[in-house]
Parts: C-alpha cells; structure tokens; sequence
C-alpha cells in the first residue's frame, strides 16, 4: 500500500514534467508564434470578458452620442461595423474547422 508522501511524489514529478516541456516548447516558438501565444493567453483569462463588454458599450454609446453634437458617427446604429466584426469572430473558426 503506498502512503500519501509516495502519491504526492508522483504528482510532483508530472508537474515538473509538464512545466518543463511546456518551457521547452515556448523557446521554441518564431516571434509570429509567441505573439499568437500572448494573445491567446490574454483573451483567455477571465478579466477580457467584462472589458471587451465595456468596449462594446463604449463603442455603441459613442456612437449613439456623436450625432447629438453635430459629428457623424463611424457606426451610427444599426451598428454594421460591430456586426461585421462578430459576424467575422464567429465564421472564421468555423470555417477553420470545416476545412482542416
């Protein structure tokens, strides 16, 4: 029977494992690829969401307001741009996965 020093022994050892060949595979990354990467890791942590929400109603109460004081909006409601830019968030993986 292995006693709990034996267990968390072995968890150790995986964990050391696992970060070093993550640190070996990020010194291995082009520029193109370890921008990709810090992206990657900025959209997914749990602060982008509130903030990306925050830009979009920045984005859309800019763009409510400026027609009040005599300035043409860049995207005056219906919101084309906004629209285009989820239409192209969302088919872009899509189509990614359908062709490879």
């Amino acid at each position: 029977m292995k006693n709990n020093h034996d267990v968390s022994r072995h968890i150790i050892n995986a964990a050391e494992t696992t970060a070093g060949m993550q640190f070996d595979h990020l010194h291995k990354l082009s520029p193109l690829q370890n921008k990709i990467a810090r992206m990657t890791a900025l959209f997914g942590r749990p602060v982008f969401t509130p903030i990306l929400t925050a830009l979009i109603v920045l984005w859309m109460t800019f763009n409510y307001i400026l027609p009040f004081y005599n300035y043409r909006a860049p995207d005056p409601p219906p919101f084309h741009i906004l629209s285009f830019c989820h239409f192209v968030r969302h088919y872009l993986p899509c189509t990614r996965r359908l062709l490879f």
